[in-house]
């Protein structure tokens, strides 16, 4: 019986972080490992009212996991490459 955790002779992906390259008036352009992606504002509204520096602090917590912590968002890699198998978005508190 094999093992199915058992990875020896599989090459490790390195992992990298995520850097945002560009911000625009249209939304982001977000570096991740060798695949750039664009974030726009329309589909990602927690980035178009928040400062610069809020924006760029974004950590990579594991292959699939994005996270920015001074706007406690967090993203799927895979959401970002393949956003038809998630349909649906959340949008942003209505204000009081």
């Amino acid at each position: 019986m094999t093992d199915p955790n058992n990875h020896q002779g599989e090459e490790a992906k390195p992992l990298h972080g995520a850097q945002v390259q560009r911000i625009t008036e249209a939304g982001i352009e977000l570096a991740v490992d060798s695949e750039t992606f664009w974030l726009l504002y329309a589909d990602y509204p927690w980035f178009a009212e928040t400062s610069r520096a809020a924006i760029e602090r974004v950590e990579r917590h594991g292959p699939d996991h994005l996270h920015w912590p001074d706007l406690d968002v967090d993203l799927s890699v895979t959401g970002l490459r393949e956003p038809w198998r998630f349909p649906l978005q959340a949008k942003p508190w209505p204000e009081k």
